[in-house]
């Protein structure tokens, strides 16, 4: 579950929890009792190969499902933690996709509803990929 202690996240962690779901979520910090983290810093998750892990297996080997449901209202961060819109909407999900589609994981991507070509803001823009 990415974004699991987001305001989305959060409630789909709990639901899957109530149904006996073993859930893996990422966070900066743990802020939930009796749920697994781990740290997964998507404005860094931005090419595929980001994906692997040191011993150069995928980090979504044994992960049968992935939900993000991460968004940024705001871009901030200095340096390689630059949190842009860019970076987590489009660029961490695409290399998400691409790293589910080589391990077979199935992915579920949670979005803003009401998308527009006309929105003003930038976090609706990001969203479609603007």
């Amino acid at each position: 579950m990415l974004g699991g202690t987001g305001f989305i996240g959060r409630q789909i962690v709990a639901a899957l929890k109530q149904k006996n779901v073993n859930v893996i979520v990422d966070t900066r910090k743990n802020t939930v009792n009796n749920i697994e983290f781990i740290q997964v810093n998507l404005q860094k998750m931005t090419q595929a190969n980001d994906w692997q892990a040191s011993d150069g297996q995928v980090r979504l080997n044994n992960i049968d499902v992935v939900v993000n449901a991460v968004g940024i209202l705001r871009e901030r961060g200095l340096g390689k933690n630059l949190e842009t819109y860019a970076n987590i909407h489009a660029l961490a999900v695409k290399s998400l996709a691409d790293a589910c589609a080589k391990t077979g994981a199935k992915l579920l991507y949670i979005s803003a509803i009401g998308l527009s070509a006309q929105a003003k803001s930038y976090f609706i823009c990001s969203k479609l990929g603007l």
